[in-house]
């Protein structure tokens, strides 16, 4: 009966619920008067190893500083959180909110919402349907998200169901989240026209060593936009994308 009923909890029909942390920063980002763009982040094998394997660690209430973040994700973060509004998305059910939170806090990563599921979600197509329909209701209420970052192919069907341009971060050319991706957007090699006609503005070829160049080419973007006069924009259409980053 407790299997039947985790079953129903993640196939329930219609789009997941979910629920934010730090709803005071969702109602700061939402001033019309703060002009700024947002920023979607994915958690789990984007800032720290592990997928539900971390959940797991978490569950048994391993102690946030045995789980290292990748390296250079918390200061590319801080680094972007100067510029863009940062708001972490993940399919967590939200049994896992306070680890989460005290997870980020003890690794450096500056104050974010976090968003998470109100149901444990099994599949890939409902985590992109909870991801997709956060980003809509976060965008009714005033968000400028212009961009997301994230590991899965359901990271990258959410954030183009939005419009948004995506990063993807791949554990090495032979991660099979990267061919998923790929087989579901049609792209067939890592030329920037074909990454751009899918809408990806990159994807990064080691999880380990990409944080940094993500936070220098979205800063750039800010810096750019700031020294044209830009203060509040579309997301980049798909001819603005960059090649593909291997670092």
């Amino acid at each position: 009966m407790a299997l039947l009923a985790l079953a129903a909890c993640g196939c329930a029909s219609g789009p997941p619920a979910w629920h934010a942390e730090r709803e005071d920063l969702l109602g700061l980002y939402a001033d019309p008067s703060r002009c700024r763009p947002a920023l979607v982040v994915d958690i789990d094998d984007t800032l720290v190893d592990g997928g539900a394997w971390s959940s797991l660690r978490l569950a048994c209430g391993l102690a946030p500083a045995r789980m290292a973040p990748f390296a250079g994700a918390p200061e590319a973060l801080r680094a972007l959180a100067e510029r863009w509004d940062l708001v972490l998305l993940t399919a967590r059910d939200d049994s896992f909110a306070g680890r989460t939170v005290g997870w980020l806090a003890a690794n450096g990563f500056p104050p974010m919402p976090v968003v998470f599921s109100r149901r444990l979600l099994f599949t890939e197509r409902a985590r992109a349907e909870l991801k997709s329909a956060a980003i809509r209701a976060l965008r009714d209420r005033g968000l400028r998200i212009e961009r997301g970052i994230g590991d899965k192919p359901g990271d990258v069907l959410a954030y183009g169901e939005n419009g948004l341009e995506s990063f993807l971060i791949a554990d090495g050319p032979g991660d099979p989240d990267l061919a998923a991706t790929f087989e579901s957007l049609g792209i067939r090699c890592l030329e920037p026209s074909a990454l751009a006609a899918a809408g990806l503005g990159a994807a990064f070829l080691s999880r380990e060593r990409c944080w940094p160049e993500i936070a220098k080419r979205l800063v750039r973007d800010r810096l750019v936009r700031g020294r044209a006069g830009t203060r509040r924009g579309p997301p980049s259409p798909p001819g603005s994308a960059r090649a593909p980053a291997r670092g």
